[in-house]
C-alpha cells in the first residue's frame, strides 16, 4: 500500500475527525454541550489508522493517547469556558457571582 501512495489510511482519518466534529457539533446543538456526551463521542477517534501520517509514532502502547488528550483538552476548556461565562457579564466588569450549589450540579 505505501507503494500506491497510502490515500486510503489518510482519507480513513479525515473521515474520522470529520465525524468527530460533527458529533460534537450535534451535542452543543442538541444536549446544550453535556460534557458526559464527550465520554461516549472520544473513543470515536480509536478508529483512526496508525498507518497514516495522523499518528505514525503511535504504537498499540499508545493507541489510547489521542483519547486520553482529547477527553481532558474538552473538559478543561469547558470549565474554562464556564468559569468565563460566570464571571464576565458583558461590559459592566468583573463579577464574583461564580459558586453556589447551581454551579457544582451541572
Amino acid at each position: 500500500m505505501a507503494e500506491e501512495g497510502a490515500w486510503a489510511p489518510a482519507v480513513g482519518n479525515v473521515a474520522t475527525i470529520m465525524c468527530f466534529a460533527i458529533c460534537l457539533i450535534l451535542n452543543v446543538n442538541l444536549t446544550g454541550g453535556s460534557n458526559r456526551a464527550i465520554f461516549f463521542l472520544a473513543p470515536i477517534l480509536l478508529l483512526l489508522n496508525q498507518d497514516s501520517d495522523f499518528v505514525a509514532g503511535f504504537g498499540d502502547k499508545q493507541r489510547y493517547f489521542p483519547v486520553t488528550i482529547l477527553i481532558s483538552g474538552y473538559l478543561v476548556l469547558t470549565s474554562l469556558y464556564g468559569i468565563w461565562e460566570e464571571i464576565w457579564h458583558g461590559n459592566v466588569g468583573w463579577g464574583m457571582q461564580i459558586g453556589g450549589p447551581d454551579w457544582f450540579l451541572q
